[in-house]
């Protein structure tokens, strides 16, 4: 009934070379859109922070961007304002990478603008000075998901802390008083 299909997916030459700091057209939700289900009407310019594998299925971490006159404070976003900076990466404006909007999506994910031009949607790549940014946000990120997976190992399982309390054959119920209580002075 439930018979197991093994499919092969074949990828195109953009997703076999895509790697952290390229700068890529993506459809991503507009800030204001609630849950972020609906697709923005036109690609913007991502970064691709991180490649990884989920299964057999290659996935990438993006950061969404957005043109903002103002530079950023967050150690997660990532300027490219200077001319030189923004050719490299394919980019017509100053733009800001906000590492805080991040999208995780399967490299075959229809949200990629690939261009008819060049068969593929990476319009260029961070480079010089702009890498140490990407290789700091990647490693922060790293860092964090490590740090959660330790506290989870830790913790232990829901089940595990109902079982132990199986074994006792009393109840506590703790009770709180809704008046506070008046504090007694020495020698009164």
């Amino acid at each position: 009934m439930f018979d197991a299909i093994e499919t092969t997916q074949t990828t195109t030459a953009w997703q076999d070379h895509l790697a952290p700091g390229d700068a890529v057209a993506f459809r991503c939700p507009a800030p204001g859109e609630g849950d972020g289900a609906s697709v923005a009407s036109g690609p913007r310019p991502c970064l691709v922070l991180d490649i990884e594998t989920v299964g057999r299925q290659p996935m990438a971490l993006l950061a969404c961007g957005t043109a903002s006159p103002r530079p950023s404070n967050r150690f997660t976003d990532i300027d490219v304002r200077r001319a030189a900076e923004r050719r490299a990466a394919g980019l017509e404006a100053p733009t800001r990478f906000v590492g805080t909007r991040r999208l995780f999506v399967p490299l075959g994910h229809d949200g990629f603008a690939v261009s008819p031009a060049t068969g593929s949607p990476v319009r260029g790549r961070l480079e010089g000075a702009l890498r140490e940014p990407v290789q700091t946000v990647r490693g922060r990120l790293h860092a964090l998901r490590d740090i959660r997976a330790e506290a989870r190992r830790r913790r232990p399982a829901r089940h595990d802390r109902r079982t132990r309390r199986q074994g006792t054959d009393f109840t506590v119920e703790v009770r709180r008083s809704r008046r506070p209580l008046r504090a007694v002075r020495a020698g009164q």
